[in-house]
C-alpha cells in the first residue's frame, strides 16, 4: 500500500498541540484550542483532568488512544462530588469511603437506614428549563447492595422526569422512564445515564440516587453526578465550588501545510460516533471556507454521517452513512475516480457517485472542520490523506 501524503494518528501531544507522524517536519501537526480544563480516561482507566488547550487522548475504549473531541457542555449539578451538600432520606453518606473513578480515596458510601426510599438528593430546580431535553449520569459502584437508582424527581404532581435502575449483579437496566443506558469501567465502576425531556410545568427538581434493596443498613458508592441539556452524557465535568461548571469545545485549526490539489486522491478516516452530541461537525479537505469542499459530516439529529462533495455552497456527490446500517464505529475511504468518488465503509463498497470529477486544483486545506470553524465531533483514531487513488483491495482492507 502507498505511504499517506498525511497522517493523524494520535499518539503525541503538546500544549496547543496534536503531532501528526506523517510528515515528521511539523506540516502536519495541528493547532489545539480548547479554554477550560476537561477529563478523559488515561491509559490506567482513571478519569484525569486534563489542562486548558491541551488535547484529550482518552483510552476509555481500551487500546490505542482516541482523540476526544466534543462541544462545550455544563454540569448542572453545583457539587457533583461533595454529597456533604445534599440531602439525606433514610440514608447516611460517608464520603473518602472508596477509590473513585480518579484512583483517589474520595467517593462516597450511601448507605440506608430503612427498608424502603433510602436516598440523597439534590436541588436543581434553579437550572432546570420546562420541555428542555437533558442527561443526568452517575458513577456507581456495588457494595452490598445490588441495586442502584437514578431519578430527576418533580413535586409538582409529583412526577419523575427521568428514572433508570440498575441491577449490579445481572448488568441491566429497568423501570426506565426516559431512555437509559449504562457504561462499566475498571475497579467496578460503573456509569448510569437517564435521558429524558422534562414537562411543560415543573415545581421543585431533584436529582435523587437511590440505593434501592429494600434492606437497611445495606450500601453502594456513588461519585460524580451530572446534569446536561445535552441528548447524551459527555466526559464528566467536575463541579465542585457551588457553582455549574462549564467545558469549553474542543478545536483544532485545518492545515495549510499540506498539498492537496492532486487530481488523483484517497481520504480515510477511522472514527467512534457512539457518544455523538449536537450536530454537525466534519472533517474536509477545501479552499478556506465551506463552499468548495469534499467532507465528511456527522448529523446527530438524523442518526447519520454524510459524504458531499460541495461546490459553490452546493452540495453534490452526497451520500448518507446511517448508524442503524453501519453502527456508529466507522471506517470511510473515499477514492477519486474518472467521474467522481468510490466511498468505502467498514469493508464494503458502499456506494459510487457519479456526479463528475471533483476539481481539486484549487484546494487548500485539509483538517477537522468544513472550513469555516464546524469541527468534528467524536473520537478519531486515524485519518489520512494520499496524493494517489488506491485500488479497491487496498480500501476493502484499510476500512476492514
Amino acid at each position: 500500500m502507498s505511504t499517506p501524503t498525511f497522517a493523524l494518528v494520535p499518539s503525541a501531544y503538546k500544549l496547543s498541540q496534536i503531532y501528526s507522524p506523517i510528515p515528521n517536519n511539523g506540516n502536519g501537526d495541528f493547532t489545539f484550542i480548547r479554554t477550560t480544563v476537561g477529563t478523559r480516561f488515561n491509559k490506567d482507566g482513571l478519569i484525569e483532568t486534563i489542562d486548558i488547550n491541551t488535547p484529550r487522548l482518552d483510552y476509555a475504549n481500551e487500546g490505542c488512544p482516541e482523540l476526544l473531541m466534543e462541544r462545550a457542555s455544563t454540569n448542572l449539578v453545583k457539587y457533583s462530588e461533595d454529597f456533604s451538600q445534599w440531602s439525606n432520606q433514610n440514608t447516611t453518606d460517608t464520603p473518602n469511603a472508596i477509590i473513585s473513578p480518579t484512583g483517589n480515596v474520595d467517593a462516597t458510601k450511601l448507605e440506608s437506614t430503612t427498608t424502603s426510599n433510602n436516598y440523597i438528593s439534590f436541588n436543581i430546580d434553579d437550572v432546570i428549563l420546562t420541555s428542555t431535553e437533558y442527561t443526568a449520569s452517575v458513577f456507581v459502584k456495588k457494595g452490598t447492595s445490588s441495586i442502584a437508582r437514578l431519578d430527576i424527581f418533580s413535586t409538582l404532581d409529583s412526577l419523575i422526569q427521568g428514572r433508570v435502575i440498575f441491577n449490579f449483579d445481572t448488568e441491566t437496566i429497568s423501570s426506565i422512564i426516559g431512555s437509559a443506558s449504562f457504561k462499566k469501567y475498571k475497579n467496578g465502576w460503573y456509569r448510569l445515564s437517564v435521558t429524558f425531556t422534562t414537562n411543560n410545568t415543573l415545581g421543585t427538581v431533584y436529582y435523587k440516587i437511590f440505593q434501592s434493596s429494600g434492606v437497611a443498613s445495606e450500601y453502594i458508592y456513588i461519585w460524580g453526578t451530572q446534569v446536561e441539556d445535552k441528548s447524551k452524557e459527555t466526559s464528566y465535568i467536575p463541579s465542585l465550588l457551588g457553582t455549574t461548571t462549564t467545558r469549553s469545545i474542543d478545536r483544532v485549526n485545518d492545515l495549510t501545510t499540506i498539498d492537496v490539489s492532486s487530481d488523483d486522491w484517497t481520504l480515510f478516516i477511522n472514527a467512534d460516533y457512539t457518544d455523538l452530541n449536537f450536530s454537525f461537525g466534519c472533517i474536509s479537505i477545501n479552499d478556506g471556507d465551506d463552499d468548495n469542499n469534499l467532507r465528511i459530516m456527522n448529523i446527530e439529529s438524523s442518526e447519520e454521517v454524510r459524504v458531499t462533495n460541495r461546490v459553490g455552497g452546493t452540495g453534490v456527490n452526497n451520500y448518507n452513512i446511517f448508524y442503524g446500517t453501519w453502527g456508529y464505529k466507522l471506517k470511510i475511504g473515499i477514492v477519486s475516480t474518472s467521474n467522481g468518488i468510490d466511498i468505502y465503509v467498514n469493508g464494503q463498497l458502499a456506494s459510487s457517485q457519479t456526479s463528475g470529477r471533483i476539481d481539486m486544483s484549487g484546494m487548500t486545506n485539509i483538517g477537522l472542520t468544513d472550513g469555516s470553524g464546524d469541527n468534528f465531533l467524536g473520537r478519531l483514531k486515524d485519518f489520512r490523506y494520499y496524493d494517489t487513488n488506491l485500488s479497491s483491495s487496498e480500501l476493502i482492507k484499510l476500512t476492514k
